[in-house]
């Protein structure tokens, strides 16, 4: 995933040929909160996951209420989770 979200071109594997990603922006889409997902690499390489973390910068929550928008400092301080990333 690290692979994904960094600054550098990626080669895409497709069929016949691969391609090289342009893009700029990513969605990632779960029902799973942010800090549930990945939890061995949280265990076992944590700053591998500080560095996931840091790549995301806004966190949007769906829910029948409406959407709420935050920074990752913001979600991570509202107490989702005990992780506090430094910078």
């Amino acid at each position: 995933m690290l692979k994904y979200l960094d600054r550098y071109p990626i080669e895409l594997p497709c069929r016949y040929s691969n391609k090289v990603a342009c893009f700029n922006l990513v969605y990632i889409v779960s029902n799973i909160y942010l800090i549930e997902q990945y939890t061995s690499t949280q265990r076992n390489e944590s700053e591998t996951f500080k560095a996931f973390i840091r790549r995301i910068h806004q966190i949007e929550i769906y829910t029948k209420k409406g959407i709420e928008t935050f920074t990752t400092s913001e979600y991570l301080e509202r107490g989702h989770t005990k992780w506090k990333i430094e910078n």
